[in-house]
């Protein structure tokens, strides 16, 4: 047992983005606790979360608070399904649940029947319990905080613990998903099986996958026979569903009228999208197209109110390359912009640094891209941001722990390989092989171009070219996973793939660019640091 003051927390409203925030629940209750309860709880959250991956009790398709990739990983599926049903024309149903509340209604009688159903030892059962035995909480207002409130329900937004234990609780649906043996086959390698995709869970953002309206049905019915059972609720407003079929080697609409607590799930058309982890989950490329766009038009804004700003170059630098450039990071791993989009951005941003700072017009562009120690402003050109970020983003998918995504990954390739060329393997390597000559831009005897190009824009479409403006190549490192190596074959840091491409990127640029105009290049002395004061050009 804990003390009971380990017990008593304030929990703090903070409005949810772009809600009323005169309705109560587009509030969302975070709960502040003593650091040596939060450090308890961590010990046991690591040890459970350990645990359950360990045993097979975590399924995989959870990828919400894993050690894993997740949110990329989900997205990374969602958009391979998307895909390849448009390579093949291939009906899909797809449906997308909104959980109300989810943490905060989770009932403790819940948590408590579940883990003793997945044998969670019984003293951590008996810990677990004891914590949310008799907790209670205080709201903090303007006035001051209210009284004590009795902790019923509901995992504590703020508590180490909370996630594992709400994923644990939400497993049995995660089970019952897979087991109704519904679903949409994706291709993998050549001799291996297919495999089927259901469902695909983030914490409570679930979506389920089929390839017939009998098959999304029977999904949705397990969805909702589980709200029912644990007395969850959705938001059937927020929810949706999306129907294609084949009709005459085209996908036309095919809407499933499915109801949630008696109300119609709203059905996403055509030309639409769902949002689903913050990206446009689209059939239609253009769509997720002008995401990315709004997303560059916002950042451009931003920009202009950050230079006419009062703070000091250095400051207004650093900002930049923290708070607004940054943001891009999500939207280019998986929106694929054109290369001329791209282009006109960062002529953009140059033009408004060279005005900002003074800068004669003549100025090398690396000097706005190089990092700050080689002479530039650190301001990493988006060309080099979409590049890195791609190709990192393709490499972890194709090196994933999740045996399904790398499958996926490798299926993937294959599918865009074999719509551009005449593909003949002559063993079982030789669809590794395909795959590295295809992404290195290399021919081999197995492949054979065809008279045109006859892919949808993609990750994997893409890639190749990033791979060669980056100057780099991808081989087969140990255990068959895929590196990324310079030209002289020294690999580059996996853990810090992206990073790492963008310093190898920059210096590789500074040697062609910077060195080829040195009139232009502002000298080496780390002038957008802090630490450096400014040459009288920029005071």
């Amino acid at each position: 047992q804990v003390p009971r003051k380990w017990k008593e927390s304030v929990t703090v409203l903070i409005p949810k983005g772009g809600e009323d925030p005169k309705s109560v629940k587009n509030w969302r209750p975070i709960n502040l606790q003593d650091c040596i309860y939060k450090l308890y709880a961590a010990l046991w959250a690591q040890k459970i979360a350990a645990w359950a991956i360990k045993s097979g009790v975590a399924s995989k398709s959870q990828k919400g608070f894993m050690p894993v990739n997740g949110c990329h990983e989900n997205l990374f599926l969602a958009q391979s399904i998307l895909n390849s049903t448009r390579r093949s024309k291939k009906p899909l149903y797809m449906t997308y649940y909104d959980l109300q509340n989810a943490f905060g209604s989770i009932s403790h009688q819940l948590i408590h029947v579940v883990l003793q159903a997945q044998r969670l030892p019984k003293h951590a059962r008996e810990v677990i319990m004891d914590l949310y035995h008799g907790a209670s909480f205080c709201i903090l207002t303007k006035e001051g905080c209210t009284g004590r409130i009795a902790n019923q329900r509901g995992v504590k937004q703020g508590c180490p613990l909370s996630p594992i234990l709400f994923n644990l609780a939400i497993e049995p649906l995660l089970q019952r998903l897979a087991a109704c043996n519904e679903g949409l086959e994706l291709r993998t390698t050549d001799g291996k099986p297919q495999v089927k995709v259901s469902h695909m869970a983030y914490a409570d953002d679930l979506k389920t996958v089929a390839a017939t309206r009998v098959g999304i049905s029977k999904l949705h019915q397990v969805v909702e026979d589980f709200l029912q059972w644990t007395g969850l609720k959705a938001n059937p407003s927020k929810c949706a569903t999306l129907g294609l079929k084949v009709q005459k080697a085209k996908q036309v609409p095919d809407p499933v009228k499915l109801t949630l607590h008696n109300e119609v799930l709203p059905v996403v058309k055509l030309g639409e999208a769902y949002k689903y982890l913050g990206i446009k989950d689209a059939v239609e490329s253009p769509v997720q197209q002008s995401q990315i766009l709004r997303v560059m038009s916002r950042t451009k804004k931003d920009l202009n109110k950050l230079l006419r700003s009062e703070l000091d170059p250095w400051q207004k630098l650093d900002a930049l390359r923290t708070f607004v450039m940054s943001r891009l990071d999500y939207y280019l791993r998986h929106c694929y912009p054109y290369k001329q989009q791209l282009v006109a951005f960062d002529v953009y941003v140059r033009a408004a640094l060279k005005a900002a700072f003074k800068l004669p017009k003549s100025t090398s562009k690396e000097v706005f891209h190089q990092p700050i120690p080689n002479g530039g402003l650190g301001c990493t050109s988006i060309q080099t941001m979409a590049a890195a970020t791609q190709i990192g983003h393709a490499i972890q998918m194709l090196n994933s722990p999740d045996d399904m995504i790398r499958a996926v990954a490798e299926g993937q390739v294959l599918e865009v390989i074999k719509r551009a060329f005449v593909y003949t393997p002559d063993d079982e390597t030789s669809d590794r092989e395909a795959i590295l000559a295809f992404l290195n831009g290399k021919d081999i005897g197995c492949l054979r171009r065809r008279s045109k190009k006859a892919d949808i824009r993609s990750l994997w479409s893409e890639l190749p070219g990033n791979i060669a403006m980056s100057k780099t190549r991808l081989a087969t490192g140990v255990n068959g996973r895929y590196v990324l190596q310079k030209a002289d074959g020294a690999a580059l840091d996996q853990k810090q793939l992206i990073r790492s491409i963008k310093q190898h990127m920059a210096e590789w640029q500074r040697e062609g660019e910077i060195c080829a105009a040195p009139h232009t290049a502002i000298p080496q002395t780390n002038w957008g640091n802090k630490a450096s004061p400014l040459p009288p050009l920029y005071s």
